[in-house]
């Protein structure tokens, strides 16, 4: 008999995580699950934790990716292999409450199988994380982030995530649940783009497609996952600044390309791929802060059809293009001051320096907008592959 809820863990070198991650699924109070753990070909003994614990919990599935493809295509393997009738994604560093599957069930049966459940999260920072992360990550999650506990239907999917909302959406797959059978759905459009082994956006361009299917929608105001900030995070990760805003540049090229596919079932698919793109492109030029001018084999310069955008260098102040018109991160004189000076006035600065680092994220096409208007206006040649897309469709 098929389990009713597929949890999949995409695993790489999370030696130190996944022991308390697998402890908080083997224990959810809802028994009817199987854990998908994908081995993406770490080194650090992290499968070896987990194969253990498959000896003792016949839930427990291990799948081997033959090569590391990093977890957007890891995510994508575990949904070929999943055979519950609804799909949770956790990563290996973060867990679960205890009873986030129960709730789940509670809900799918009071909402007649929706096709998707949102829910909230717990945010728990790392020690060797940065203060300034830490806090900014906070007040992310403490603002508004989309959470609709009415029901939706349709088309009002993705217009209430992508176009009602004046923030930028939460489009991340592990605080969702998603019916397996959408998500199979999905699979022909989304795995074109595993070659890319896109490591920034990729929950955006997987939901951008999933809400474009979907027919219906809830949530749910519990807190069910607990998401943490750990130091080697990728997004914590400044060496992946390039690969970084070379994946956004990427991303704004497939939503167009989705687009013109997905626009038979819902209309508003090129509205939010152009909207999206915008965003996208603000964000490039936030990521680029921390990117030096000889960093960049394009000149420091994105090109946007009749002209060309600068990129921010790091540190630059008060630029056209700088977040908010406002300086985002102290420069390394102005931390040594925060250090010698009094505790009080350290947290109020880092208070002041957190909202500048999460409004531009929630809000980047407010806060810097490049008028990156399609994405042809981009200096990154198509990929092969969506060329071939483009003339197969043709």
């Amino acid at each position: 008999m098929s389990p009713r809820i597929s949890l999949i863990i995409p695993t790489y070198n999370a030696k130190d995580y996944i022991a308390i991650c697998l402890e908080s699924c083997i224990n959810q109070s809802f028994r009817d699950i199987e854990i998908l753990i994908i081995d993406d070909c770490g080194n650090d003994g992290a499968i070896d934790i987990a194969k253990s614990y498959a000896k003792r919990d016949s839930r427990i599935r291990i799948i081997r990716n033959s090569q590391n493809l990093g977890t957007f295509a890891a995510r994508i393997e575990g949904i070929k292999h999943a055979k519950g009738a609804y799909i949770c994604f956790i990563d290996a560093d973060d867990y679960i409450e205890s009873k986030m599957c129960e709730v789940l069930e509670q809900t799918l049966l009071a909402h007649k199988e929706p096709d998707i459940i949102h829910f909230n999260i717990h945010y728990k920072g790392n020690k060797k994380t940065s203060l300034l992360a830490n806090a900014a990550h906070k007040l992310r999650y403490i603002l508004p982030i989309g959470l609709y506990l009415k029901p939706l239907s349709n088309t009002n999917i993705a217009y209430n995530f992508f176009l009602k909302n004046y923030h930028f959406p939460k489009f991340t797959l592990w605080d969702k649940c998603f019916k397996s059978t959408l998500l199979k759905q999905t699979l022909p459009l989304i795995q074109t783009y595993i070659p890319l082994k896109l490591i920034m956006a990729e929950d955006m361009l997987h939901f951008f497609i999933i809400s474009l299917l979907a027919k219906s929608y809830v949530g749910i105001n519990a807190r069910l996952y607990v998401y943490c900030l750990n130091h080697i995070s990728i997004t914590q990760n400044k060496a992946k600044v390039e690969k970084k805003i070379l994946d956004m540049r990427h991303i704004i090229q497939a939503l167009h390309t989705l687009a013109k596919e997905l626009v038979a079932h819902n209309p508003l698919a090129p509205k939010i791929a152009k909207i999206m793109g915008n965003n996208l492109g603000s964000l490039m030029i936030l990521e680029s802060r921390f990117y030096t001018p000889q960093h960049y084999g394009m000149n420091n310069k994105i090109n946007r059809g009749g002209g060309k955008a600068n990129i921010a260098p790091r540190y630059n102040t008060y630029s056209s293009i700088t977040p908010c018109r406002a300086k985002p991160y102290c420069s390394l004189k102005a931390s040594a001051i925060l250090h010698r000076h009094l505790f009080a006035l350290y947290a109020l600065l880092h208070t002041i320096l957190a909202v500048l680092e999460s409004l531009p994220y929630l809000y980047p096409s407010k806060c810097i907008y490049p008028k990156l208007y399609t994405y042809q206006a981009l200096s990154t040649p198509t990929p092969h592959f969506i060329l071939l897309r483009q003339s197969n469709a043709a």
